[in-house]
């Protein structure tokens, strides 16, 4: 007898664990299922969002029908008006000479340095008498500090401007043999952006010179 109820006894608690192993799911409150919802999206929009774009400022030079890009933070300054003295039998890239506090500054035309085809300017020129040079831009731009420092004269207003991996080029593009000498990347939009590697620059003005 004893054992025939303990073997009732076991049957229902199975049956019990059974039931209650094959009940049905319990319901979440509005409020509850409104907040698991809301973190299930957030966690797939994380995985599934594409890496940022890395965006680099320069200062954006326009030279004829591609740019250069300067570091932002690379010493500079905008002149306007500034008397070029012309150097004799100098090489017909460099322009001349520009006193700025008592310090002569070489004055780089570098479209003729880089044998680029020239661009008419956007901004005021100088007089119908413009020396050797013919009509120019009357504007200035000085990168460098010191004994460094030289001038380049430029055709547009520089002007900031920030690129990243969308628009870096992957391919070779052929350039004139001294810009490549002094290019780094290479981006693309509305025209071709070289990255102006002013420290070659410099090192290879000095050595033209020398030559």
């Amino acid at each position: 007898m004893m054992n025939s109820q303990l073997t009732t006894a076991r049957t229902a608690a199975d049956l019990s664990v059974s039931v209650a192993s094959d009940a049905a799911p319990q319901w979440l409150a509005p409020s509850r299922a409104l907040m698991q919802l809301q973190k299930h999206r957030q966690q797939a929009q994380v995985q599934s969002a594409p890496a940022p774009v890395e965006l680099h400022p320069w200062i954006a030079l326009p030279l004829g029908e591609l740019g250069l890009l300067l570091p932002a933070l690379w010493p500079k300054a905008l002149l306007d008006e500034s008397p070029v003295c012309e150097v004799p039998f100098a090489p017909p890239w460099l322009d001349g000479f520009v006193n700025l506090r008592s310090q002569p500054v070489p004055v780089i035309d570098l479209m003729r340095y880089f044998n680029l085809d020239p661009a008419r300017p956007t901004l005021p020129v100088d007089g119908e008498d413009a020396g050797r040079h013919g009509r120019r831009s009357r504007y200035l731009l000085r990168l460098g500090e010191g004994h460094s420092a030289f001038a380049v004269r430029v055709e547009a207003f520089p002007r900031k401007l920030a690129l990243g991996t969308r628009e870096l080029m992957d391919r070779p593009v052929e350039l004139p043999p001294r810009l490549q000498q002094c290019a780094g990347g290479l981006f693309y939009r509305d025209r071709l952006w070289v990255e102006w590697d002013l420290k070659r620059f410099c090192q290879q003005l000095v050595a033209s010179v020398a030559s």
